[in-house]
């Protein structure tokens, strides 16, 4: 889409609703951090409504502008073209932004296993370790120890050539459509100029406080507001998602030739404090190869 920029009113208080996924969450911070004396904020987050089959509120129909994400799906209640066809006032201001999960571009690994979810307990809903790390999985059934497992993922050629292509074009092929199909296509230059500068995510899905922050500036100007960008926005946004800082394996570090830290942590496990002790506490909790310690 073409470059859209909206020229909005100050005479009154306006409803702004978002729908998005997590995301969406750290828009709404930055709005209600700078203009809170201009807008109501109501942000939706689309997949707890989803995956719980609950009807949207009603917040969408009296919006006066209308963030959302270009997300996909079928089902009428949820079908984008149906709410901003039949949904939203008239007069709604709609402004579309790209999903930005489903990057795999500097992991390379799947995500999703069947084992992992073996863990969901009354305590651990969301599972031991939200995320999978495919390759290490496969390791794991042929190597003894904990050790082991980390110095063979370490090695030059532990992720293929092929693998890593793949997921460059799989990522920028899934962003190009997102991006371009937004009213921030601008977006997609920013990721593709810097991806190797400078950390983008912390896990598949979800962005760090840096790209987080280059979507928010990009909104705000579509919507003619100011933005400070400043170091504390980027902290608070960078601590907002960092739910999982996942492992990125020193081979793909080195073939792209990162120029940041490959660094790890965890909100739910606080003795992860670098690729090592990601590792090692993944390995223990989900394939109990304590007893395999040399």
């Amino acid at each position: 889409m073409g470059s859209i920029y909206i020229k909005i009113s100050r005479t009154y208080m306006k409803k702004l609703v978002i729908l998005a996924n997590c995301q969406g969450g750290s828009v709404a911070f930055m709005l209600q951090k700078y203009y809170s004396d201009l807008y109501d904020v109501k942000c939706i987050s689309n997949y707890e409504y989803i995956q719980k089959k609950l009807d949207l509120p009603d917040d969408i129909k009296d919006a006066d502008i209308f963030l959302y994400q270009n997300y996909s799906n079928t089902d009428e209640k949820y079908n984008l073209k149906n709410i901003l066809d039949h949904k939203l006032k008239k007069e709604c201001i709609k402004l579309s932004f790209p999903t930005l999960h489903s990057c795999h571009l500097i992991f390379c690994y799947d995500i999703n296993a069947p084992t992992n979810y073996k863990t969901i307990t009354t305590e651990n809903p969301h599972r031991e370790f939200f995320y999978e790390i495919s390759p290490i999985i496969h390791i794991t059934n042929k190597s003894n120890t904990i050790h082991e497992i980390i110095e063979s993922s370490k090695e030059d050629n532990f992720i293929s050539e092929e693998t890593i292509l793949y997921h460059y074009n799989r990522t920028f092929e899934f962003l190009e459509n997102k991006c371009l199909s937004s009213d921030i296509p601008e977006i997609y230059e920013f990721i593709k100029n810097n991806f190797t500068e400078i950390r983008l995510w912390h896990n598949p899905n979800h962005p760090t406080g840096i790209l987080l922050n280059e979507l928010i500036k990009l909104i705000f100007s579509k919507l003619e507001l100011d933005y400070i960008e400043n170091e504390e926005n980027i902290n608070i946004l960078n601590n907002m998602l960092s739910d999982w800082v996942m492992p990125i394996f020193p081979c793909v570090s080195n073939y792209y030739n990162f120029k940041f830290d490959i660094k790890c942590s965890s909100w739910y496990h606080k003795n992860i404090v670098d690729y090592d002790t990601y590792l090692e506490t993944y390995i223990e909790h989900l394939y109990n190869k304590t007893i395999f310690y040399e």
